[in-house]
């Protein structure tokens, strides 16, 4: 039997095989045996078992080749597009990715969500400047550790509840756009609520928990989606999504400082509140799956609400990951929570202190163009290790001697902000870099994980960070002015420890992984595939 022979009949077992997992109906060796009598009785078994054998291994190469479970029938449905027997599942399954209108309509609206939800986190910075020093505050009296308390607490629940919710929306697909009305809906009665708040704990309960928790919903939604519409250019497509808090971190700041200085601090609650209902709302009716939810219809097991933790996590190469972006974000977060807060103390106008805040976000928008771009084509490590670096020289040689200049501040925001901002991109890679032999766990959720750990340091660092804030300017000195040497300390010390962290993983990835790789490849084979000198070059990469 020629080749053309043996692929045709493996196009009519994977065909099959296909048709089989589109009806929740698992495939059968045996099956597809007596269906290749049937069709091919005239063959002989030694023919017809050489046939069954080609077909399981164009299966095999198909499954390996899409590890996700969603991609893998788009694939290959493009395998068979060929096949005039069923147009209408070719023209259905036809996984147009990375491209088309469809897929910049889901990246203008995701941006737009994340415009509303992180990027007015981001200028949370002019509320607590209002709170600490305009005497018009409700909140004037409260402490800065108190004040902090509902940026952070929003910033957590951002980061964390798209981890906790990953598996309810994993289990009710179909009704994901239903939960995502709801959180736009909720999202806008805390922060109506918030505004008759008489107290900081109801302010940490309604403008900080609620509203970060509904916020992050939304959010949820945009990464279970994002891989039906983006794969090879995915990085590139988080970077631009991630862009939209960046450009918000530039307009809300001066957003809140005008209302909070025309309007006072209830009424720009209740005017953010309607601003979030029809922005958010409108961003959320553009954002639709490729393919059209199916409905779960096996027994329900509520123990798979709760997401599962991979093993994968805890792996040396994964840990170290971890520590550097744990570290980068304590000191990002504690920079841009506190630097329009810094600037009033300094002595500066609230226009000047506001104008601060929206240069460092807006340094940052750009970096999150350019990283969108290195992280897909060159090995992150070294890309982590220069962002790193360069902030801890700036905080150190820039930030430390600025003794109350503006100019110096000036040049410390914008630069900080060019050389640590887009650090999130990196999140893309990093899940992608994770190894799981098991493949039970989904991109979207090691990436959510590594979000949640962003999240545990967004919430703790700027914290411990107020802790080395000065209640009082202290006398003006060569380096550390005014009592801030504890606190560009303690930035300096994280950003050392994420420095160190990502050249550990250059290393790791350069010689012990992709050692170990080569090593694998050599028991398995005496002469490897060409699989193999892939895997050793993502290693060394």
């Amino acid at each position: 039997m020629d080749k053309a022979e043996l692929a045709a009949h493996a196009k009519e077992i994977d065909q099959h095989f296909h048709q089989q997992h589109q009806h929740n109906s698992p495939s059968s060796p045996h099956l597809e045996k007596s269906q290749d009598g049937e069709a091919n009785k005239h063959r002989t078994d030694a023919n017809r078992d050489k046939d069954v054998e080609k077909g399981a291994a164009v299966h095999n190469a198909d499954t390996n080749d899409q590890p996700r479970p969603r991609d893998s029938t788009s694939a290959r449905s493009q395998q068979h597009t060929g096949d005039a027997s069923a147009p209408s599942e070719q023209a259905d399954d036809e996984a147009i990715k990375d491209r088309g209108w469809a897929a910049w309509k889901f990246i203008l609206a995701s941006a737009a969500t994340e415009f509303m939800i992180w990027g007015a986190s981001y200028g949370y910075g002019s509320f607590q400047d209002y709170h600490q020093h305009d005497h018009r505050s409700p909140f004037h009296r409260s402490s800065l550790t108190a004040t902090s308390s509902v940026g952070t607490t929003l910033l957590a629940g951002q980061h964390f509840i798209p981890l906790l919710t990953f598996g309810l929306y994993s289990m009710f697909p179909c009704l994901i756009s239903r939960f995502t009305y709801v959180c736009v809906v909720a999202s806008s009665l805390s922060l109506l609520i918030a505004s008759f708040a008489n107290s900081v704990a109801l302010l940490i309960l309604f403008q900080g928990l609620l509203l970060g928790i509904f916020g992050g919903n939304l959010f949820t939604t945009v990464i279970l989606w994002l891989p039906d519409w983006w794969d090879r250019r995915r990085g590139f497509a988080i970077a631009l999504i991630f862009a939209g808090s960046a450009i918000g971190g530039i307009l809300w700041p001066i957003i809140f400082t005008h209302l909070l200085e025309r309007i006072g601090f209830r009424w720009t609650l209740r005017t953010c509140a309607l601003i979030q209902l029809i922005v958010s709302g409108s961003a959320v009716m553009c954002l639709a799956p490729r393919r059209k939810p199916v409905r779960i219809s096996k027994a329900m097991r509520w123990k798979a609400v709760i997401p599962a933790f991979p093993r994968s996590l805890l792996s040396t190469l994964t840990l170290l990951n971890v520590v550097a972006l744990v570290t980068q974000t304590t000191a990002w977060y504690s920079v841009s929570l506190n630097i329009s807060n810094y600037a009033s103390s300094m002595g500066f106008s609230s226009s000047t202190s506001t104008g601060m805040l929206s240069a460092f976000n807006a340094s940052a928008a750009v970096t999150y163009f350019v990283l969108g771009y290195l992280v897909d084509r060159f090995p992150y490590p070294l890309i982590m290790t220069t962002s790193t670096l360069l902030s801890l020289v700036f905080t150190v040689l820039v930030f430390g001697f600025a003794r109350g200049s503006l100019a110096k501040i000036i040049l410390y925001v914008v630069f900080f902000g060019i050389s640590g901002g887009g650090f999130s991109s990196f999140l893309t890679p990093v899940s992608r870099d994770i190894p799981d032999k098991t493949k039970s766990a989904e991109f979207s959720l090691r990436f959510l994980y590594l979000v949640a750990a962003r999240g545990l340091a967004a919430m703790l660092g700027p914290i411990i960070a107020v802790q080395f804030y000065p209640d009082h300017l202290g006398p003006e000195s060569a380096y550390g002015s005014f009592g801030f040497t504890g606190f560009i300390a303690f930035i300096s010390g994280t950003l050392a420890l994420s420095t160190l962290a990502s050249l550990a993983i250059f290393v790791y990835k350069r010689h012990v992984e992709a050692k170990r790789v080569q090593e694998t490849c050599k028991r398995s084979s005496p002469s490897p595939p060409p699989e193999c000198a892939r895997r050793v070059e993502q290693g060394a990469a």
